[in-house]
């Protein structure tokens, strides 16, 4: 499962995650991106540096959260103060 934290609207949220359902490969091939999948997200928002956090996340997501590996764990993402922050969350349980 993967969740979303936003302030904003669903409308809003809707429209940013639509700018990421297609991307470019480095040989211009267009690709779905499947942001949705835990395991994508988990591998994807893991490896991304601030500046590419910040275009996923825009001014819409607060925090990304993806299941973990580790059971009855979410891992969360978040653009907080310039920082890319992950942390595997032991206190949530995914059902």
């Amino acid at each position: 499962m993967t969740y979303l934290e936003s302030r904003a609207g669903f409308a809003a949220v809707r429209r940013q995650l639509r700018r990421l359902l297609l991307v470019k490969t480095t040989y211009g091939e267009v690709l779905y991106f499947r942001f949705y999948d835990p395991q994508v997200a988990r591998s994807f928002l893991a490896t991304c540096r601030v500046p590419q956090l910040r275009y996923v996340f825009a001014d819409v997501i607060d925090a990304w959260l993806a299941e973990a590996r580790v059971p009855a764990s979410l891992m969360a993402f978040s653009t907080a103060s310039d920082v890319a922050v992950m942390l595997v969350r032991q206190d949530m349980v995914v059902r």
